[in-house]
């Protein structure tokens, strides 16, 4: 098994989060949620940046795949 971890900076999740319209998540709660973050290490999952487009994004992750 594979994961992947889309990665992103706070400023961009923010922006996309504040963008919905009732997410179950308050905006509040962001920068509790990057202090509490521990990325995943290279050996354990693919990490992708979520600023690429949608298709770059699924490019990156098919490639790094294979």
């Amino acid at each position: 098994m594979t994961f992947v971890h889309l990665s992103g900076s706070r400023a961009l999740i923010a922006a996309r989060m504040a963008a919905r319209s009732g997410h179950y998540m308050p905006l509040a709660l962001l920068d509790s949620q990057f202090a509490a973050l521990e990325p995943p290490g290279p050996e354990e999952a693919i990490t992708v940046d979520i600023a690429l487009g949608l298709p770059e994004l699924v490019e990156t992750i098919l490639s790094r795949l294979s």
